[in-house]
């Protein structure tokens, strides 16, 4: 982000909507949890932080809102992406895949406990390019909800070839 802030008025007015289009990995979410498992302490301390106070000040139930971050809240200059948001003006919400560590843990850094944290596995990235299949071929969320399982189905109906002695 930094490179790009550099490269000029003009260069930069045309990548800051690509940049602003894909800021979900920008999300303050996302960015506390690269920070909880950061080598730097002070990272994770900050990080650690900032889960805590979310923790305090959001609501227990509803409906949790994943928003892309708005253009005020980046800051294109910055060296660290710690500093990429301006944390004064961001939304944080805890994140979901941390509910299950509890404050006492995350007040005394345990990192250990956040190297198992799943990201994506074989099944998503299947669902997910079944579901873009699916959107080249029918319309409606039905349609496709109802083409995807029926596939689903299908591959299990038909016979599994695990290795190649199965095959012969």
């Amino acid at each position: 982000m930094k490179r790009c802030y550099e490269l000029g008025p003009e260069d930069f007015e045309i990548v800051e909507p690509v940049l602003h289009n894909n800021s979900y990995f920008a999300h303050p979410e996302n960015i506390l949890l690269a920070g909880v498992t950061d080598e730097d302490e002070v990272i994770r301390k900050f990080a650690c932080e900032k889960i805590l106070g979310a923790r305090v000040h959001s609501p227990t139930n509803g409906i949790r809102v994943f928003d892309k971050p708005t253009i005020t809240q980046f800051d294109y200059s910055a060296s660290s992406y710690i500093n990429m948001i301006n944390w004064n003006v961001a939304v944080v919400t805890p994140s979901p895949l941390l509910t299950g560590i509890c404050n006492d843990d995350l007040e005394h850094l345990q990192v250990d406990l956040f190297k198992g944290i799943p990201c994506h596995s074989q099944a998503v990235e299947r669902c997910i390019k079944d579901i873009s299949a699916t959107t080249l071929k029918v319309f409606g969320h039905k349609s496709r909800h109802g083409m995807v399982l029926q596939c689903t189905k299908s591959r299990a109906e038909l016979p599994k070839i695990e290795c190649k002695s199965d095959f012969l």
